[in-house]
């Protein structure tokens, strides 16, 4: 009874860390999914500014945002390749453990195959395709084919067990027959090591994933924080034209928009009063936006608007 409990414990702890294994990389994949998004949206920006904005200095100040935008779609590929090759690595490990425990079966205890499925086909691992993804459902099902046979190797192990104390208790022959209980007594304590064994494996490789898979998970993270910071967010200087035509530059405070989350720039100029800006006009609201009456002098460009904003 109290080999039953601790294997019925262990089985349902194996249960639990799995499920959390799956809600791991079920957030790994949502995140992949938001960081794609983001990224798309940078790409989108990109190609609206240089579509309405095609002269060669535009294009060259542009340069730069592609740029930092190449440095991080290279990096989100980097992620992708990385959450494959663990998804690669865990069915891998449950498909060679669960091939291994077939052959190990066959070969020391055949008479327990019939009790369960030994012929399912489960897709192929190819060691020479380490980035191949595999769905998740193939990955769970490999995984519970694998606890299934330990439960049913504890279920083998538990007859055996009781076999053995009915032949003591039984059969009052004496001396004669210790040494046919003694191997009977052997041969079940080897299979006690061996689902002890099946089950460190499959706890080592739980281990190991829950901490790829909250590693890859932290690294997205900050993943997305840097492309909110670096780009989505960004403060650029503001470009500044004082009364002798000098040019200098100053940051924005966080009140100044309303709306950061695009790229924008800032113009200065002396015909202005002290407190009024220039903003190009892609896509920013400010806080507090208010079109002044310019003349054909303070006009920059028909993609310019002016904006007031307060001390």
């Amino acid at each position: 009874m109290t080999n039953t409990f601790i294997h019925s414990f262990n089985i349902d702890s194996l249960k639990g860390d799995f499920q959390t294994i799956v809600s791991l990389h079920t957030d790994v994949l949502d995140k992949k999914e938001l960081l794609t998004e983001k990224l798309a949206t940078l790409k989108t920006i990109y190609n609206e500014l240089i579509k309405t904005n095609n002269k060669k200095i535009f294009l060259f100040c542009l340069d730069s945002f592609y740029f930092q935008y190449k440095l991080l779609d290279i990096e989100m590929k980097n992620i992708s390749s990385f959450i494959n090759l663990i998804n690669n690595r865990m069915y891998g490990d449950y498909y060679k453990l669960y091939n291994i425990m077939i052959l190990q079966i066959k070969e020391r205890t055949p008479d327990i195959l019939n009790l369960f499925n030994t012929g399912k086909k489960h897709p192929i691992y190819k060691d020479l395709e380490p980035f191949y993804e595999y769905e998740m459902e193939n990955i769970v099902d490999i995984h519970n084919d694998i606890l299934k046979i330990i439960d049913e190797l504890h279920r083998y192990y538990i007859t055996k067990e009781t076999k053995i104390h009915n032949y003591n208790d039984t059969n009052k022959i004496g001396n004669s027959i210790i040494n046919f209980i003694n191997t009977l007594e052997y041969e079940n304590s080897l299979l006690r090591e061996q689902m002890t064994l099946y089950f460190n494996y499959v706890t080592f490789f739980h281990n190991t994933q829950k901490e790829h898979l909250t590693k890859i998970l932290n690294k997205m993270t900050g993943f997305k924080k840097e492309i909110e910071e670096d780009i989505m967010i960004n403060r650029p200087n503001i470009l500044y034209a004082n009364h002798n035509n000098n040019i200098s530059f100053c940051t924005p405070t966080d009140s100044t928009f309303k709306d950061q989350s695009t790229i924008y720039t800032k113009l200065k100029v002396d015909n202005l009063q002290t407190n009024d800006y220039l903003t190009l006009d892609i896509g920013i609201e400010p806080e507090k936006e208010e079109l002044v009456n310019r003349s054909p002098t303070n006009s920059v460009s028909t993609h310019i608007s002016a904006v007031t904003t307060e001390e």
